[in-house]
C-alpha cells in the first residue's frame, strides 16, 4: 500500500499525464510536447508519487491530461499493474477513467487500459468537423476521430463517451446541430458538451481580435447550447450537471465528487490534492515536480512533518499504519502551494460547485458538512435573492438553477464566493 499518505481508505484518485503530441489552442491544463520524452521515467515518477500519496483501495480513478493514450500501451500497463500493487484500485474502485485522445488512441493501447482495469474511456473528439478541428488546433481528423470511437467500443469498456466543442468562431447554429446529431447517432454512453472558453494565458486568446478570432455572440452560444440539451435528451442522455449528459448508470462519479467538493487526491505535476479544510498543489512544471520527488526527504521540515502527522490522525490513520517505523512523515514532499480554507470560504465553494449538478444542492447539508451553525450561513440570503431573481428553485429540500440561470451558471455560482 502506499505508505504515507494522509488520505483516508476510499478516497478518489486522479493522475495527471502531461504528454501531449501538440499544444492545443485553448487548453490551459498543464502539458508539454512528448515527442522525445522518456515516458517510461515519468511511468516510474508517477508510481513513486503514487507510494508518497496515494490513499489505499480508491472508490474512483482518472488518468487525465495531458493526453494519457501519448503513452505506449507497454507504459500504460506498467502505470495500471504499478498503481494496483500500491492501492489496490482493481477491487475498490467503481470506476476507473482514462481520457483518449483520437490520434494516439490505437487498438493495442485501448486493450492495454481495459486490461489494466479502465471501466471508462472518454474521447476528446471535439468535432467531426475538419475546419473546426483545424481551427481548435486538434492533432486528429474527422476520419481518426471516428476511427478511435470504433476502437475504444472494440476493447469491451463498460463506458465509452466523448467531449465535443461548440460557440467556436464560425460554426453556425445549423453546422453545429448537425456535428452533435452526427456524433451522437454513434451511441455514446456519456457526453461533455463545452462552449468554447478563451483563457487568460492561453494561445487562442493572444489570438482574440485577430480575423477569424472573435468569441461567438452570447445568442448564438445560447442557442447551441439549448440545441445541444435538446439532441442530447433525443439521444437517451440525460443531463447531470451544466455540460454533462449520460444514459443512467454512467455518470461519471469520479467528476460529480469534484462538484460536491468532495476529498481527493492527485498525482503528477500540476495535479491538485484537496482533504477537508486543506487544498495543496504540485509544481506545474515536469523537471521541477520529478526533483522534488527525488528530494522529498530533504525538503520536509520539522513543522511539514508534523502537520502531515497530526492530518493523519484527524482523519483515523495511525503513524505506523500510514508509514512502518514512523518514516511517512519524512518522505512526504512539501507541496508547491497549499491554502486552509474557513468554513465560510468551504461553504461558498460549495454551494458555486454543487449548483453545477442537475440535482442542485442542500443547503442544510452544505452547512453541516463544513461545521458552521445556521446562524453563519452567509449563502442562504443570497440564494433567496437568486430565487426572487428567476435563476434558483426550490425542489423539495434542494435549491437548483432554473431554466432562465443555467446559462449563467458561472455567475451565478460566483455570487456565492468569498470576495
Amino acid at each position: 500500500w502506499a505508505r504515507s499518505s494522509p488520505a483516508a481508505p476510499g478516497t478518489p484518485l486522479y493522475l495527471h499525464i502531461p504528454f501531449c503530441q501538440t499544444l492545443c489552442p485553448y487548453c490551459d491544463f498543464y502539458s508539454v510536447l512528448g515527442a522525445g520524452r522518456d515516458s517510461a521515467a515519468l511511468v516510474e515518477a508517477l508510481l513513486e508519487d503514487a507510494r508518497r500519496h496515494a490513499p489505499r483501495a480508491p472508490r474512483s480513478v482518472y488518468l487525465g491530461g495531458g493526453t494519457p493514450t501519448f503513452l505506449p500501451p507497454a507504459d500504460l500497463a506498467r502505470l495500471l499493474d504499478g498503481l494496483q500493487e500500491l492501492t489496490g484500485f482493481r477491487s475498490s474502485a467503481a470506476e476507473v477513467s482514462a481520457e483518449c485522445n483520437p490520434e494516439s488512441l490505437t487498438p493495442e493501447t485501448a486493450r492495454a487500459l481495459v486490461a489494466g482495469g479502465v471501466t471508462r474511456l472518454s474521447l476528446g473528439l471535439q468535432s467531426l468537423r475538419d475546419d473546426i478541428l483545424a481551427f481548435l488546433g486538434r492533432p486528429h481528423n474527422r476520419a481518426q476521430a471516428l476511427a478511435a470511437y470504433a476502437v475504444a467500443r472494440a476493447a469491451g469498456p463498460r463506458s465509452v463517451g466523448f467531449d465535443l466543442i461548440f460557440a467556436v468562431p464560425g460554426l453556425s447554429q445549423e453546422a453545429w446541430a448537425a456535428d452533435l446529431a452526427e456524433a451522437l447517432a454513434l451511441g455514446p454512453d456519456h457526453l461533455s458538451a463545452y462552449a468554447l472558453t478563451w483563457e487568460e494565458g492561453t494561445a487562442l486568446n493572444a489570438r482574440r481580435g485577430s480575423p477569424g478570432h472573435y468569441p461567438a455572440p452570447d445568442d448564438v452560444e445560447l442557442e447551441q447550447l439549448w440545441a445541444t440539451r435538446s439532441l442530447a435528451a433525443c439521444a437517451g442522455l440525460a443531463p447531470y450537471e451544466v455540460s454533462n449528459f449520460a444514459r443512467s448508470g454512467h455518470e461519471c462519479s469520479h467528476n460529480i465528487n469534484y462538484w460536491m467538493n468532495g476529498d481527493y487526491i492527485g498525482l503528477g505535476p500540476s495535479a491538485v490534492s484537496h482533504l477537508g479544510a486543506r487544498r495543496w498543489g504540485q509544481p506545474r512544471d515536469l523537471a521541477t515536480w520529478r526533483t522534488q520527488l527525488a528530494g522529498a526527504p530533504a525538503q520536509l521540515s520539522a513543522t511539514q512533518a508534523a502537520e502531515a502527522t497530526e492530518a493523519r490522525r484527524a482523519l483515523g490513520h495511525s503513524e505506523s499504519a500510514a508509514a512502518p517505523g514512523g518514516a511517512a512523515a519524512a518522505e512526504a514532499p512539501a507541496p508547491a502551494w497549499e491554502e486552509r480554507l474557513a468554513p465560510g470560504a468551504r461553504l461558498g465553494e460549495s454551494w458555486w460547485l454543487g449548483l453545477r449538478l442537475t440535482r442542485g444542492v442542500d443547503p442544510g447539508a452544505l452547512r453541516r458538512s463544513v461545521g458552521l451553525p445556521a446562524a453563519e450561513d452567509h449563502c442562504l440570503p443570497i440564494a433567496r435573492r437568486l430565487v426572487a431573481d428567476g435563476l434558483l428553485e426550490q425542489r423539495s429540500s434542494r435549491l437548483c438553477l432554473t431554466d432562465r440561470g443555467l446559462p449563467l451558471a458561472d455567475a451565478v455560482g460566483r455570487e456565492f464566493l468569498a470576495p
